[in-house]
């Protein structure tokens, strides 16, 4: 009979580690993943270090293109304050340059003479005339005769004759010669009026001459003069100058027309102005001023006098005030269409305006006392 098997009490490759094989397992592989995690860190920390080492070195950048900056700042500002110190600078220069220009325009304006500018041709003088005609003075001190066949004033063109409104007129003038020309422009050329003017005459060979000036300014004189001025108070009115008088005379050759509507009578007081007083046809000849109701008398003749009259003092009847003949114009203050008497102290100014020539005018002030009749300040 077959024995029976025995138990293999031996172990063998399918038999469980034991706990100490376990434990050494365990660790090993702790040990390893700690090695591994250190590894990761170590590489994570030399990253961080990089990372800090570029952040470092982008400050530095930064930190010098800042300064960089500030720096650039202030050579800027500078520059703008140098900037802003030449322009105030050349803006006192630019002032000082336009000062000096306007004191040389104005020196130029108020020219009475003039210059020339010399060639073979040279003007002497260049004398105005009237508001369109100039008489030139030429001369050549060249070495050869000159024709000359134009003439400008300020570059225009004009007319040049050798008599007064002539022809047009070819100069020629000798060696060492002069020639006296006549210009002409149009009708209201102003060459007259005080302005600047420059004259140029050009001959055949080509020369020139150039004349600059101003016309003195001619100063507008009244063909009127005011001899004296009265002043009168009405009885019943105490208090106010009531009637003004002017009597006038002729301050030239010329006579004035006196005719209403040809000759303007204005007057200012302190209730207003009145451009024109003499509205009405009111005229009245020497021998009418005798009769017997005025008996030539300024004084009396205000009681009936309407608001503006001219009076012949001194004539021969008509209205036209010749030499040595004498009118008076009389204005009524208290006359319906002025009704201005004056108190004492106030101030007036009578202008009388004829068809020609300027106005002659008379600014009074009526006395503090008042009597009948006042001679007032002789203009």
């Amino acid at each position: 009979m077959p024995s029976k098997p025995v138990a293999n009490t031996s172990s063998s490759a399918g038999s469980p580690p034991s706990k100490k094989t376990v434990s050494r397992n365990i660790f090993l592989i702790t040990v390893i993943a700690l090695i591994v995690a250190a590894v990761g860190i170590a590489a994570a920390m030399d990253t961080m270090g990089s990372q800090n080492t570029t952040l470092n070195a982008n400050y530095t950048t930064l930190s010098s293109l800042y300064s960089n900056l500030q720096t650039n700042y202030s050579n800027l500002n500078s520059q703008y304050a140098s900037l802003e110190s030449q322009y105030n600078s050349l803006s006192s220069e630019y002032a000082k340059l336009n000062s000096t220009y306007n004191t040389i325009n104005e020196a130029y304006s108020q020219l009475l003479g003039g210059y020339q500018v010399q060639g073979s041709l040279s003007i002497d003088a260049a004398n105005i005339t009237s508001d369109n005609t100039m008489t030139v003075y030429l001369r050549n001190s060249g070495a050869q005769t000159e024709t000359v066949n134009n003439a400008y004033v300020d570059n225009i063109p004009v007319n040049m004759s050798n008599v007064l409104g002539g022809e047009a007129y070819v100069a020629t003038i000798p060696v060492g010669g002069t020639a006296t020309l006549y210009l002409q422009g149009t009708a209201g050329s102003g060459w007259g009026n005080g302005s600047a003017f420059q004259v140029r005459m050009v001959a055949a060979s080509g020369d020139s001459a150039v004349y600059a000036a101003s016309a003195p300014a001619e100063t507008a004189q009244s063909p009127l003069s005011i001899t004296s001025v009265y002043a009168y108070q009405d009885p019943s009115n105490v208090g106010q100058a009531t009637g003004l008088t002017l009597t006038v005379e002729l301050s030239g050759a010329e006579s004035v027309d006196f005719t209403q509507g040809v000759i303007s009578v204005s007057l200012t007081t302190p209730s207003g102005s009145n451009s024109n007083v003499y509205t009405t046809s009111n005229f009245i000849t020497e021998t009418d001023f005798a009769n017997s109701t005025f008996q030539s008398s300024l004084q009396t003749f205000q009681n009936y006098a309407p608001s503006c009259t001219v009076i012949e003092l001194q004539g021969n009847g008509n209205q036209l005030l010749e030499q040595n003949e004498q009118f008076a114009v009389f204005l009524n203050l208290n006359s319906t269409y002025l009704d201005c008497p004056l108190p004492p102290n106030a101030q007036f100014t009578v202008e009388l305006i004829p068809a020609d020539g300027a106005g002659v005018t008379y600014s009074g002030t009526i006395p503090a006392m008042l009597n009948p009749v006042m001679q007032l300040a002789e203009p």
